[in-house]
């Protein structure tokens, strides 16, 4: 059901703004710089890029549009307890600056998959791939969809055409510029987003009554805690939120090609982790201003619940809902909103396009191309930009179908990224701790490992088991339900009293004459009896990527030790994990020396010219 379009030409005119200037940037960065643009300059800006603007880009890649509509209805669903996903997000980070960076910085691998034919074999390589893109194209999908909901909620425009202008804006300037179009355009959609967002933050407290009132409500409700039980079958608890989330939203996230190719975008090692550190703090507060705001709502709709009450019709719609009635009042700032998720899945999408087609292109296509014939930059980077169309294009299709594939776009896209990228996980972990595990055995693994956790996602998809919620209800809405609509104002107002007594003729009343409360319409607080198969679906999203990552471990474990594992092979130390903490590993330079230039460490040492030989004057 629909509200009555509230938009102004004011909200019309910051949202198209918005759009236009991140078109504009995104065009200007295509034609500015170098005339030909080489491969090198399309997918990593010729490494030259500026760090700030890579920390922001990085930020703002990271805070979609599915986190600022889905982080809050997740809240108010479920309460504050994944909240708790902060503590495994700490271990991330650090796990990123001081482990992730170091060992791919010093591999310089265009594609991170690449990792997997240097250290098993190509079929590895290519399996990873596709998963990824699998990944990827999922999630570009949910996220377009994500704010045409938001938008046509808000101002009556169709879905359809919310999704085509998203679409098509990202993809025109991605295809266009390459990544430094995505890089300076989410620079700027970084700074929309913040504006937006703290001024969301700010008006929404104080129209739920101020801080005391948002805690004392919540707190009274029991929403603040978490349950540290060990069943893991229940929703969120310490451990599903804390390891499970770590396995599912954490590994994937720092080991993503989107991610990782941002590090190779700048000068160093030493100012890739300079730009991450930057990234840290601002996703940190945001993503601690998202999961209050569902703590805000609670409390500003406590006992007139939209949902209930038939304003909207899922949890993902709540934070449109909640500024259309908080700041409708305020020219202009509903316009703003929709700018920061426009802004949020423009980041999101154009940086997925470009991380989609650099793995088509160097997994895939390249290596049968140079096979057949040399190919010249200029023909690399034209098939690359036919491709950022082609992929953009697909994005927008699949977002039509996204509306089918569930109605929590928290869990959606933590199930996609947990199904795809747990085996993944798994297979770096084998790849870069476990000398001994040979291709047979991760081949195994992965592919058990990818059969078990799809099987548990599709199976539970497929299941729709019930799901424990906190209980809302619309008994202190400004309607009367058991009598004449009297005091309604609006067709809109009788139409949602009509379906709420519609609904309520199904419960069971003690009472004479009946109260027409909705109560009774609240998910089950208690968890539903549950016997074979489903007791399996029932599992909680939050070990998805756990239990992909820990069968391909076990099972890639296993066949290396019946297969007698490496055997006289020999990788190079680069390819393991304890290589960064060895000195040979040093930040990557160059110099030249005696007229030759020499790109890293190894390469003096191999060249028989040995560290100590060198002076100053011969390191430019």
């Amino acid at each position: 059901m629909q509200l009555e379009n509230k938009f102004t030409w004011a909200d019309y005119t910051i949202f198209v703004i918005s759009l236009l200037v991140s078109l504009v940037i995104g065009i200007y960065m295509t034609f500015s710089g170098k005339k030909k643009k080489t491969v090198k300059d399309f997918y990593l800006g010729d490494q030259k890029l500026n760090y700030v603007a890579v920390a922001l880009s990085t930020a703002a890649t990271y805070l979609s549009a599915i986190g600022i509509l889905g982080i809050p209805g997740e809240v108010y669903t479920f309460g504050f307890s994944y909240g708790f996903n902060t503590i495994y997000k700490l271990f991330m980070h650090l796990t990123c600056l001081f482990v992730i960076i170091p060992f791919f910085y010093n591999l310089q691998l265009p594609s991170v998959y690449e990792y997997f034919e240097h250290r098993f074999h190509r079929s590895l390589r290519l399996l990873a791939c596709g998963l990824f893109i699998m990944n990827m194209m999922s999630y570009m999908a949910v996220v377009l969809y994500a704010p045409a909901l938001s938008l046509s909620q808000v101002s009556g425009l169709p879905i359809w055409s919310a999704i085509l202008v998203s679409g098509l804006i990202c993809t025109i300037y991605t295809a266009l510029g390459g990544i430094k179009a995505v890089i300076w355009t989410d620079a700027f959609q970084m700074s929309v987003m913040a504006v937006g967002n703290i001024a969301v933050f700010v008006f929404g407290i104080v129209s739920a009554g101020g801080v005391n009132k948002v805690w004392s409500t919540n707190y009274d409700e029991g929403r603040l805690g978490i349950s540290y039980n060990f069943d893991p079958t229940i929703r969120h608890t310490f451990w599903s939120v804390v390891i499970g989330g770590y396995f599912t939203g954490g590994l994937p996230y720092i080991l993503n090609q989107s991610l990782v190719q941002r590090f190779l975008s700048v000068k160093s090692q030493r100012t890739a982790q300079k730009m991450y550190a930057i990234n840290i703090p601002v996703v940190w507060i945001w993503e601690w201003i998202l999961l209050i705001m569902g703590l805000v709502m609670y409390a500003y709709y406590k006992g007139c619940d939209p949902q209930k009450a038939g304003r909207i019709e899922r949890p993902d719609q709540m934070m449109a809902i909640f500024v259309q009635d908080t700041l409708s009042r305020f020219m202009g700032f509903p316009g703003l909103f929709l700018a920061v998720v426009y802004s949020a899945t423009l980041s999101t999408v154009s940086s997925g396009v470009n991380s989609v087609v650099m793995v088509l292109n160097e997994d895939f296509i390249m290596p049968v191309l140079r096979r057949r014939t040399k190919l010249r930059d200029e023909t690399t980077v034209r098939i690359s930009k036919f491709l950022s169309f082609c992929v953009g294009f697909l994005a927008i299709g699949m977002a039509f179908g996204a509306s089918a594939m569930g109605k929590r776009l928290m869990q959606l896209c933590l199930t996609i990224t947990g199904l795809c990228s747990g085996p993944i996980v798994g297979l770096y972990i084998c790849g870069t701790l476990l000398r001994f595990c040979n291709t047979k055995g991760a081949l195994t693994g992965v592919l058990i490992g990818i059969a078990l956790s799809f099987w548990i996602g599709l199976g539970a998809f497929v299941a729709q088991l019930p799901q424990v919620t906190f209980p809302v209800n619309a008994d202190s809405c400004n309607f009367d339900l058991s009598g004449p609509f009297q005091n309604q104002t609006s067709n809109l107002t009788q139409r949602i009293a009509l379906g709420a007594i519609e609904t309520a003729r199904n419960c069971n009343y003690t009472d004479s004459p009946p109260k027409y409360s909705l109560e009774c319409l609240a998910t089950p607080t208690s968890t539903p009896e549950l016997s074979g198969l489903d007791v399996l679906y029932s599992i909680s999203y939050q070990y998805y990527g756990f239990i992909g990552a820990f069968t391909t471990i076990i099972i890639a474990t296993l066949v290396s030790c019946l297969t007698g594992g490496m055997g006289s092979q020999i990788i190079p130390e680069k390819f393991f994990l304890y290589s960064i903490f060895t000195c040979s590993n040093r930040e990557r330079r160059v110099a030249t020396v005696n007229n030759t230039e020499y790109i890293t460490i190894s390469q003096f040492e191999s060249g028989n010219t040995p560290l100590g030989n060198l002076v100053d004057a011969d390191i430019k």
